[in-house]
């Protein structure tokens, strides 16, 4: 789990926004009252705020330093609360706070979302990723750096990605700082 592997793929902005240090990273943990994997802090101090994406697609990953992520992770709770409650029964996991529980960290625009699996140590949870339009998981056992690089370098596939997939070349995949 390394944020070189990543650093290697998509070349981080030269002035990110929001990142923070660790005094912020501690009280964003224990605002959350979890430990949260050490690559994502990595990926926040080094790209901060904003989306990666291609000529035909984005993804949209939380960072752990904006001003906003505890809020965005209550949100974002409620939303998954509510995705489990209109597919009635069909969600065979339970929403962070729970633990084992569904914890957001990205979203794409094509429906996407990329969840972690809160169960075990923090380093090693598992992504879950699901469309909103579907309720069928997909369980990837990488670090959340280790699996955007190996996607975007086209070395891995996910569900996420077989449409529109943000494969290297023309379709090259790159970091855009932005809040919103």
């Amino acid at each position: 789990m390394s944020i070189g592997e990543l650093t290697a793929v998509v070349r981080p902005p030269s002035n990110p926004l929001e990142t923070g240090d660790c005094v912020r990273w501690r009280a964003v943990q224990n605002e959350l009252r979890i430990a949260l994997p050490e690559d994502f802090k990595d990926l926040g101090l080094l790209y901060g705020t904003g989306y990666f994406g291609s000529d035909h697609w984005s993804l949209k990953v939380a960072n752990p330093f904006a001003p906003v992520f505890v809020e965005r992770v209550r949100a974002d709770c409620e939303f998954l609360h509510e995705f489990k409650d209109t597919v009635e029964g069909e969600v065979p996991y339970s929403i962070f706070p729970d633990c084992p529980g569904l914890f957001l960290w990205g979203q794409d625009d094509n429906g996407y979302i990329f969840c972690w699996l809160t169960e075990g140590q923090p380093n090693h949870w598992p992504t879950l990723i699901t469309n909103i339009r579907s309720v069928w998981f997909e369980r990837i056992e990488l670090p959340i750096t280790s699996l955007l690089a190996r996607g975007f370098s086209g070395e891995m596939d996910c569900i996420a990605w077989k449409t529109v997939p943000p494969m290297p070349g023309t379709n090259k995949v790159r970091f855009s700082p932005g809040i919103g």
